[in-house]
C-alpha cells in the first residue's frame, strides 16, 4: 500500500511541475527583447531598512526575461535530480523521502514566488520576478522608477510571505 501511495504522490508532484511548466511557457512575455549588448547592471543606491538590506540597481532591457528563464532553468534541473533519485532502484525509501520532501518544497516555493510576483504586480509595477535561493531573496522589478518606500514594502511583503530573509530589490527601467 505504501508504494501505491508514494507512486500516486510522485505522480502528482510531476503533474504539477508540468502544469506550472505549461504556464510559463505559455505566458507571453511582459517585454520585447531590443539588443543583447545593453549596458551591464550599475549600482543605483543601496538602501537599508528594518526588514533587511535592499540595494538597488539598473539592469538590462531584456533582464527580467533572463532572470525569469535562469529561474526557471535552475528548478527544472533540480527537480530532475530528485526525480532520478525516487526514480533510480539504487535508492533507499530515506533517499526517496528527501528527494520527494525536496520536489514539494521547490513547488510550494514556486507557487510563493508566483503569489508573490502578483502582489508586487498589483501595486502598480509593470513586471516582477521573485528568486528565493536559500535564505536570499532577490526581486526583480520592471519600474520608471522605485522609492525607499516601495522597495522596503516589497521587502515586507517577502517577510512576510518567506520569514525572515535577506531581500535584494533590483529595478528595470521601462522602455
Amino acid at each position: 500500500m505504501v508504494l501505491k501511495k508514494q507512486t500516486v504522490w510522485l505522480l502528482t508532484m510531476l503533474s504539477l511541475i508540468v502544469v506550472l511548466s505549461v504556464y510559463y511557457i505559455s505566458t507571453p512575455p511582459s517585454n520585447t527583447p531590443t539588443s543583447q549588448s545593453a549596458t551591464p547592471k550599475q549600482s543605483e543606491a543601496n538602501k537599508d531598512s528594518k526588514d533587511g538590506m535592499a540595494s538597488s540597481h539598473i539592469v538590462n532591457d531584456d533582464a527580467l526575461a533572463d532572470y525569469r528563464l535562469q529561474k526557471q532553468q535552475a528548478d527544472k534541473e533540480q527537480a530532475q535530480q530528485y526525480e532520478k533519485v525516487i526514480d533510480s532502484d539504487k535508492s533507499t525509501a530515506v533517499q526517496v523521502s528527501e528527494a520527494q520532501d525536496k520536489l514539494q518544497s521547490i513547488e510550494t516555493m514556486n507557487q510563493k514566488e508566483s503569489l508573490l510576483e502578483g502582489e508586487i504586480k498589483s501595486k502598480g509595477f509593470d513586471d516582477a520576478v521573485v528568486s528565493a535561493s536559500g535564505s536570499d531573496v532577490n526581486v526583480y522589478v520592471k519600474a520608471g522608477s522605485i522609492s525607499n518606500k516601495q522597495a522596503n514594502e516589497i521587502m515586507r511583503m517577502v517577510n512576510s510571505e518567506l520569514g525572515d530573509v535577506h531581500v535584494s530589490v533590483e529595478r528595470e527601467p521601462v522602455k
